[in-house]
């Protein structure tokens, strides 16, 4: 079972590493929510990891294989293990997220189920009706 090895905090951010099993077909490296600034931008990164963030106000963009895709509220974005990517708040209207990181032997069947897309738009009644409960 994981157990929280740090929790940092401030008036902006919040991020919660946990301390894992890594034989564990499926766990959590870290998880967070960040109220970004104007003009944030994070990357061009590379990651082993599956990384999603789900945007719970604000726009801005992001990026993959030199295609930029406007997103906002109820929208998320999935970054795959070794996928080259960039994103950006909106200069008037900066996003504010919720992410999750995850990998695993059963990492990769779990996303190519769920979806191979990199941007899922909201729909009503969607992801942030989780967060809205």
């Amino acid at each position: 079972m994981a157990s929280i090895i740090q929790k940092t905090k401030n008036n902006r951010t919040t991020v919660v590493y946990l301390n894992n099993d890594e034989t564990s077909p499926l766990f959590v490296h870290d998880y967070g929510y960040h109220k970004t600034e104007p003009n944030h931008t994070f990357g061009p990164a590379i990651r082993p990891y599956f990384l999603i963030h789900l945007i719970a106000s604000g726009k801005g963009t992001f990026e993959k294989a030199g295609v930029k895709t406007p997103l906002s509220a109820g929208d998320a974005f999935i970054i795959r293990p070794g996928e080259v990517t960039v994103y950006s708040a909106d200069k008037n209207d900066p996003w504010e997220y919720y992410w999750i990181s995850f990998s695993g032997v059963w990492a990769e069947t779990v996303m190519r189920k769920t979806t191979t897309e990199s941007c899922v738009k909201a729909k009503k009644g969607g992801l942030m009706s989780l967060i809205d409960a």
